[in-house]
């Protein structure tokens, strides 16, 4: 008879351990889309990780998973396209003979990783960190796909107290010897920016840069401008100079009304400063028309405010601009 799996409580010296560079933070942030992203992640996080525990208690020994799994385990959003099973556990070794490989688990070689790039999770689950882990997802991502995983990677990261998550990336694909996915990686790197809160919001840069707009500074800090709550204002896309920013509203925007109300706080201060605020939602991203009507909005406010903008209809190759 198979026991119900139970998630122990991890104690205060049996938290999760990894690599150097890490600073717990004192409070965690909501990143991406709203709260149900969060939530959605959070119940991701759990049920994966109980798959891996039962998946180890049935082995009798330590697993280390990475892919997709690992995405899962850090509170990732997955791709949304992937050549991987996304529905199978992905477990990671160091050389083929090491492979564990069964019904529920596809096993991968990855022979970069160290005992410092493994985080222990539970009992005999260990976790490959997040920089490997977006190494290794390159090979089965498409560039756009692979520009978002990279930005959602980092703020995960920087939510999870590490520091300066872009440049370790850059870090390994310099420093790492020759491995699959390199070029997709320094290719992503070279457009690839921080502090971006959901993955939708780096779909809609995207799109911009993809048809001439300026890239625009991302999750801006508007200078001397707060809540009443004295905490400072924020934007998801801005050019500072120009006072034009773009704000993305998923669902939790329009039905979280705590929510509502602090973004019609922010956008009436903001015009009130002479701020103009495009606030957009997924419609813009629907298909190629849509997405260059919404970046011919975007350039035609920013040629009103003096900005150069070389707008082109057709979008250019996101390749190109990764050169």
């Amino acid at each position: 008879m198979r026991h119900p799996i139970t998630i122990p409580n991890i104690a205060a010296d049996e938290q999760p351990t990894g690599p150097s560079g890490y600073q717990r933070p004192s409070q965690v942030a909501t990143p991406y889309d709203g709260r149900s992203m969060s939530e959605d992640l959070a119940s991701r996080k759990l049920s994966t990780l109980r798959r891996c525990l039962e998946e180890t208690q049935r082995r009798g020994r330590q697993m280390l998973f990475g892919l997709t799994t690992a995405l899962e385990l850090h509170m990732v959003p997955l791709p949304e396209r992937c050549s991987l099973d996304v529905t199978m556990l992905h477990s990671v070794a160091s050389a083929r003979g090491k492979r564990m490989a069964s019904k529920n688990v596809i096993p991968h070689i990855w022979p970069l990783f160290d005992a410092s790039s493994q985080i222990r999770l539970l009992a005999d689950v260990y976790v490959l960190d997040l920089v490997h882990t977006w190494a290794q997802m390159a090979r089965f991502v498409p560039l756009e796909q692979f520009v978002v995983l990279t930005e959602s990677i980092a703020m995960r990261m920087s939510l999870d107290g590490y520091a300066n998550p872009l440049q370790r990336m850059r870090n390994l694909t310099e420093t790492a010897p020759s491995f699959r996915g390199r070029l997709l990686c320094s290719m992503a790197l070279r457009i690839a920016r921080p502090n971006v809160m959901s993955p939708q919001e780096t779909k809609c840069r995207l799109v911009l840069i993809c048809h001439g707009v300026p890239c625009p500074v991302t999750n801006h800090t508007v200078s001397g401008m707060t809540f009443l709550s004295g905490a400072p204002m924020t934007v998801d896309m801005a050019w500072p100079e120009a006072k034009v920013a773009v704000e993305y509203d998923g669902d939790h925007h329009r039905t979280d009304k705590r929510q509502w109300r602090r973004d019609q706080e922010k956008r009436e201060h903001l015009q009130a400063k002479g701020w103009i605020v495009y606030v957009v939602n997924a419609d813009v991203l629907q298909d190629d028309e849509t997405r260059a009507y919404f970046a011919f909005r975007v350039a035609r406010m920013l040629i009103s405010r003096d900005v150069p903008v070389d707008f082109t209809i057709r979008a250019r190759p996101l390749r190109d601009l990764c050169r």
